[in-house]
């Protein structure tokens, strides 16, 4: 993310000039009625803005996973025994609670990095 697009984002409707993500070369036009943001604020708005990503790429990738795993969790599936019921219930739970359990980040690709899954049972 770029800088240009995060002042955008937190003075909507400003004039400015920057060279690519070189704060020293901001310009800030005097018709603006708002102060230029720092660059601290501009880092912090871009680290916000990776980090909610990074929740909503955890998200997706948990609700396919609890997603294939539905049919486990229904009353009538048949499992080979109540302890493997109670796996299957316990590792979907784990799922839905990763959200809460793990701080989830993304590479420069948008992978998820830093993530460990619960496993699941055989």
């Amino acid at each position: 993310m770029d800088y240009s697009s995060v002042i955008s984002i937190l003075v909507p409707d400003s004039k400015f000039s920057i060279n690519q993500n070189d704060y020293s070369t901001l310009i800030w036009d005097d018709s603006n009625t708002t102060s230029k943001p720092t660059e601290e604020e501009i880092i912090n708005t871009i680290n916000e803005i990776i980090s909610e990503y990074s929740y909503d790429v955890l998200r997706y990738e948990r609700n396919k996973l609890l997603e294939s795993s539905d049919k486990y969790a229904l009353s009538d599936f048949p499992h080979n025994s109540d302890e493997k019921k109670q796996e299957w219930l316990t590792y979907r739970q784990q799922l839905r609670d990763i959200t809460t359990s793990q701080t989830p980040s993304v590479d420069s690709s948008g992978n998820l990095i830093n993530i460990t899954w619960p496993n699941k049972p055989q």
